[in-house]
């Protein structure tokens, strides 16, 4: 089972405001921004610079620390920032022992000097800059480098947390639970004091995206408590919300370090699926695919045993879905035997739960499994198998508009069209594959007439250029021309900006 290297610390609530501001320079800035960081707090700093560097490490962006042990060094930075720190959007972190003695300020002062001097030169070339400081680096940079504290971007005051002992409730403390609140969003709270049982549902009952912002510290705590009473299956549940809170927001970073330390958790099987299923998306954002397929494969394990003790649908339908997302994480992984594996099981049970219970939903699982399946066997190099599971999706696609001709139902039916028109385009039946584009042409300009969305327009601009390439390879360039020119027509009208209302004076 993988493990985490080594437990993330919960910021307190000031720190995690602090994360949601810096987070925004990381995100949004494209030139230079300046960040003073001022703290004696040595954890807090830690962590914000972690969080930090995973941020810029997920997108594939320069994170560059410069971290002093000497007074000597801190000095060397502001010249070794012009020459090697980091453009936008990347980002340069200073930082040193977060110490006021006179020693560490003469060396702070200096770096302000040098930094004062160049800032003109690092404006134009330079990321992001976090200077990570004792407070009393406050009153220098005011007094002494005016200049460089004017272009200050963010400023964030941190004090230290004190350090609170751990208090075990004993069991006259607290009320009993009440059995009758131990279940939400299908998740087990399990045993847990009553008032620690009180605030978990309290924060339950918030949508996520408030556990990600308003009520973020009280989760945090929460969290916290609950593990410490030993209520693990609350924490889990409660930092799931959070987790997804987080998502929303667009801080996959917290929400992959939170997600991973709440695994180590000793919790039910069903958080414990759940909890793996959101880390496993997380590390393929977060492009750690070996991670993914460890926490994906672990998922897929679990649902497994679920599925034999609780032969229910649901219970197989949680076990396909499990067998695609690792069959999907090998594919990226570039394994696509072993994801045909996996891919044709999820398909076995797919196919009887749609015997067992015919209805839309199950018919439609079975016609995505038989894709999947499709596509491996087109990596692997068996086009005539691949071509038989797209047209017997196909077939279900077809029958699924006759029942439920709903516009997403047409619009699957057209991109089954597409795929077996492509395959029979690579087999070298272009005659075939013309009257499978044209049928799904056809759709596609009734989904425009009635649903003239964006998306659909760019679905009807590639299957008019599907049938024009087609054309041109049948020797009608004339028609095909035709069809280009339609495409271009409406791609010209999507890449055109909506107006922007100028604002009152």
């Amino acid at each position: 089972m993988p493990q985490p290297e080594r437990e993330p610390e919960f910021l307190p609530a000031a720190g995690e405001d602090a994360w949601a501001r810096l987070r925004r320079h990381l995100d949004r800035a494209n030139r230079f921004w300046l960040c003073f960081l001022l703290t004696a707090d040595v954890h807090q700093e830690r962590i914000l610079r972690e969080r930090a560097d995973a941020n810029r490490r997920r997108r594939v962006q320069p994170f560059a620390l410069y971290r002093a042990t000497q007074p000597s060094e801190l000095v060397e930075y502001a010249i070794q920032l012009e020459g090697s720190g980091p453009p936008p959007p990347g980002c340069s972190w200073i930082t040193a022992p977060l110490s006021a003695s006179d020693e560490w300020l003469s060396a702070w002062r200096g770096l302000l000097y040098g930094l004062n001097g160049r800032r003109d030169v690092l404006r134009r070339r330079l990321g992001g800059l976090v200077i990570a400081a004792p407070p009393a680096v406050k009153v220098l940079a005011q007094r002494e480098t005016s200049d460089l504290w004017s272009v200050l971007d963010l400023l964030i005051e941190l004090v230290p947390v004190p350090v609170q002992a751990e208090v075990t409730p004993r069991a006259n403390d607290v009320a009993p639970p009440d059995p009758g609140r131990a279940r939400t969003v299908g998740l087990q709270l399990g045993d847990a004091p009553g008032e620690i049982l009180d605030r978990a549902l309290e924060l339950l009952e918030r949508p996520p995206a408030d556990l990600a912002t308003v009520a973020r510290a009280r989760a945090s705590r929460l969290i916290m408590d609950a593990a410490r009473a030993g209520a693990a299956d609350v924490a889990a549940v409660v930092a799931l919300r959070l987790v997804v809170g987080l998502i929303d927001q667009g801080d996959e970073v917290a929400a992959f370090d939170l997600a991973r330390t709440i695994l180590r958790y000793p919790v039910n099987d069903s958080t414990r699926i759940a909890l793996f299923d959101v880390a496993a998306d997380l590390a393929v954002s977060a492009g750690e695919l070996d991670v993914a397929f460890e926490y994906a494969a672990e998922s897929a394990r679990l649902q497994d045993r679920k599925a034999d003790r609780v032969s229910t649908p649901e219970a197989q339908r949680d076990l396909a879905i499990s067998l695609n997302k690792v069959g999907d994480i090998l594919t990226a992984l570039g394994d696509p035997t072993a994801a045909l594996d996996h891919y044709r099981r999820s398909l076995d049970i797919a196919e009887q739960l749609a015997e067992r219970i015919p209805t839309p939903e199950a018919q439609r699982d079975v016609s995505i499994s038989l894709e999947r399946v499709g596509d491996t066997l087109t990596a692997l190099g068996d086009p005539t198998a691949a071509l038989d599971h797209y047209r017997r999706s196909l077939h279900i696609r077809e029958q699924l508009v006759e029942h439920v001709p709903t516009p997403e139902a047409h619009r699957d039916l057209a991109i089954s069209l597409d795929i077996v028109g492509d395959m029979l385009t690579a087999l070298g039946d272009p005659t075939a594959a013309l009257d499978h584009y044209r049928r799904s042409l056809h759709i596609r300009e009734q989904l425009v007439e009635h649903v003239p969305t964006p998306e659909a327009q760019r679905d009807l601009a590639i299957s008019l250029d599907n049938v024009g390439d087609t054309l041109t390879a049948l020797g009608d360039p004339t028609a095909a021309l035709d069809h280009h020119r339609r495409s271009s027509q409406l791609r010209e009208q999507l890449a055109d900006p909506i107006p922007t209302p100028e604002a009152d004076p």
